[in-house]
C-alpha cells in the first residue's frame, strides 16, 4: 500500500470558497466555513460518518460545494464506493474545472472501477481515467503525484487503451526534472513492471540515497521488497524510519506485517503491532483492524493459537466485514 500524506486543502478550494461566500450574510459565511473545517477535521482523523453529516449538507451550497464535494468523495474512496466517489468528485470538477486536484482524484476512482468492471465497462472507463490524469497533468505540470498517476496508467493499459512503456518512460523523465528522488522511484516502477528485479532495486536504493533524511523513499523500497518476497530485507528500510522515529505508525505497522508475511523476527513484529495499537489512528493508516489481523498471524505463526484467535476475533468486532480475519478465526475455531 502506497502512503498518503495528511492532505492540505488545495489554495484554489479556498480562494473560489472565499469569493462565493461574499456575497451571503457574514454568519452564513462563517457557519459554511466553520463547517467545512470541521468536517476537513474529522476526515484526517478517519472519522468518516461524521465528517459525512457535515459535509454533505455542504457539498451541495455554493459558498463550498466543491470543497465539501471533493472530501465526500475522498470518503467514499476510503470506504471503497468508488461508484459513489466518482459522483461526488464529477460535481468537484464541474464546481471547479481548474482543479488539478479534483480532475486526479476523479481518474483515481474511475481507474478503481475500471479494476472491477465487466469486460464491456473497463474500455470506457479506462478512457475517462486516462484522460482525467492527463487533465490534472494539463492543470498542474508540475503535480507528481498526477504524473505517478499516468505513469502507472500508461503501464497497466494495452496498448489499445492508450497504454506502453515509451510513454511511461516520457512521464518518468518529466517527473525527474521536478524531483530527482521520485525520478528513481519512477524509473524503479517502470523496471518492475518489466520484471527487471535487480534493475528495480537499484533504483529504489537510489531514491533513498539521494536524500537520505526523505522518508518515502524507505517505504518505497522496503513495499518492492515485500512485493518481491525479499523479505529478510525488507525489514531494513522500516527499522532505518524507527531509528530516527520510535513512534511512526506506517513503519510500526510494516514491520509486523513483513514478519506476518515471513515468519521471520516474529518477537520484534509482535512488539512493533502492539505498540501500533496503542497510538492514535491516522488518515491513509492501516485501521486497527488490520492491525490485530496482523498480529493475529504473527501468534499463529509462533504457535500461540489462542493469542491468535483472540487477535482474529478483535479484528472482526472493530470490521464484520473483514474477510481474511474472519477466515482465519473460522480456521482455528
Amino acid at each position: 500500500m502506497a502512503l498518503i500524506p495528511r492532505l492540505v486543502l488545495p489554495v484554489p478550494i479556498l480562494i473560489v470558497s472565499a469569493v462565493l461566500m461574499m456575497g451571503l450574510p457574514s454568519s452564513v459565511r462563517a457557519d459554511a466555513a466553520s463547517g467545512l473545517q470541521e468536517g476537513i477535521r474529522l476526515f484526517d482523523q478517519r472519522q468518516y460518518p461524521e465528517a459525512r453529516k457535515i459535509l454533505e449538507p455542504l457539498a451541495t451550497s455554493g459558498s463550498s460545494g466543491a470543497a465539501a464535494a471533493y472530501y465526500m468523495g475522498r470518503i467514499a474512496m476510503a470506504e471503497e464506493a468508488y461508484e459513489a466517489a466518482a459522483s461526488w468528485f464529477e460535481k468537484a470538477v464541474a464546481a471547479e474545472p481548474g482543479s488539478s486536484d479534483h480532475h486526479l482524484w476523479l481518474g483515481r476512482a474511475y481507474g478503481q472501477q475500471a479494476m472491477e468492471a465487466s469486460i464491456f465497462r473497463q474500455p470506457g472507463l479506462a478512457s475517462k481515467t486516462r484522460v482525467e490524469f492527463e487533465k490534472a497533468v494539463e492543470l498542474n505540470p508540475n503535480s507528481i503525484n498526477a504524473r505517478i498517476d499516468l505513469l502507472q496508467y500508461f503501464l497497466k493499459a494495452p496498448g489499445f487503451m492508450g497504454g506502453g512503456e515509451d510513454k511511461a518512460l516520457a512521464q518518468a523523465a518529466e517527473i525527474s526534472k521536478r524531483d530527482a528522488v521520485v525520478g528513481h522511484r519512477a524509473s524503479a516502477m517502470i523496471h518492475q513492471d518489466g520484471g527487471r528485479i535487480d534493475e528495480a532495486e537499484r533504483e529504489y536504493r537510489a531514491a533513498a540515497a539521494v536524500d537520505p533524511n526523505r522518508v518515502e523513499p524507505h517505504y518505497w523500497l522496503g513495499y518492492f521488497l515485500q512485493a518481491a518476497k525479499l523479505y529478510e530485507k525488507a525489514f531494513e528500510p522500516f527499522e532505518q524510519v524507527l531509528r530516527k522515529d520510535p513512534d511512526d505508525r506506517s513503519a510500526l505497522y510494516q514491520v509486523g506485517r513483513t514478519a506476518a508475511l515471513s515468519g521471520l523476527r516474529l518477537e520484534r513484529a509482535e512488539e512493533c503491532l502492539k505498540k501500533y495499537l496503542k497510538l492514535a489512528p491516522k488518515e491513509g493508516s492501516p485501521s486497527p483492524a488490520w492491525a490485530h489481523f496482523r498480529l493475529g498471524l504473527v501468534y499463529q505463526k509462533k504457535g500461540a493459537r489462542d493469542l491468535a484467535r483472540a487477535e482474529y476475533a478483535a479484528a472482526v468486532s472493530l470490521d464484520p466485514s473483514h474477510e481474511e480475519a474472519n477466515k482465519a478465526l473460522k480456521a482455528l475455531r
